[in-house]
């Protein structure tokens, strides 16, 4: 008997410390619709139509996150939504405050982080989980956006849109190549899901 509890407390640690990580995502998903109502807030001289549209899409985001984290099963998507809307948040911070040159690199870094962070919810559906052919494309999806990100902080004052452009077009076609082709792969119960 005694070898028993030994053995569920390691199991009730386990759970617990799950339990944490999903509490952890889903304070994220508030977060990042604080920051883009504070963008739009603090960016109101400068017009709200274009900051209203990250508001928008920062709350779906975060909507379908905490969703997601309290469906069993769907914890890592829900993951993977929070990011989403903890990026679009911080890219509609950025939008509203972004005066010196720190501002201008964050929202540089995170709008053209946006395309791979939808490629990487694309590649993990439907569990949230990638796998290991597809998390290369992931990883590079990142690094890309990096790059790209650095290269519009140089460009500025002014934000080229033609680099996230073909960016966002080249990760939506690997993102739903990848759809495709996991769907016609998958068994039914999964393609239920997708």
């Amino acid at each position: 008997m005694a070898a028993t509890a030994t053995r569920a407390k390691p199991r009730e640690a386990a759970g617990n410390s799950h339990s944490g990580g999903r509490v952890a995502f889903l304070l994220i998903a508030p977060v990042g619709v604080a920051g883009a109502v504070v963008g739009v807030v603090h960016g109101r001289d400068s017009g709200l139509d274009g900051h209203l549209g990250w508001v928008s899409l920062t709350l779906v985001w975060a909507i379908a996150g905490v969703v997601l984290l309290r469906r069993s099963g769907y914890e890592r998507l829900g993951k993977l939504a929070s990011w989403f809307s903890l990026l679009t948040g911080a890219a509609a911070l950025a939008a509203g405050v972004a005066r010196g040159d720190a501002s201008a690199l964050v929202l540089a870094l995170v709008i053209a982080l946006l395309p791979a962070a939808m490629l990487h919810v694309l590649l993990a559906l439907p569990t949230g989980v990638l796998s290991r052919d597809r998390a290369p494309a992931v990883i590079a999806g990142y690094l890309v956006g990096a790059g790209v990100g650095v290269f519009l902080w140089t460009e500025r004052p002014s934000l080229p849109a033609w680099p996230v452009v073909i960016e966002a077009a080249v990760a939506a076609g690997v993102g739903v190549n990848g759809v495709v082709t996991r769907y016609r792969l998958a068994p039914r119960a999964e393609r239920q899901q997708m």
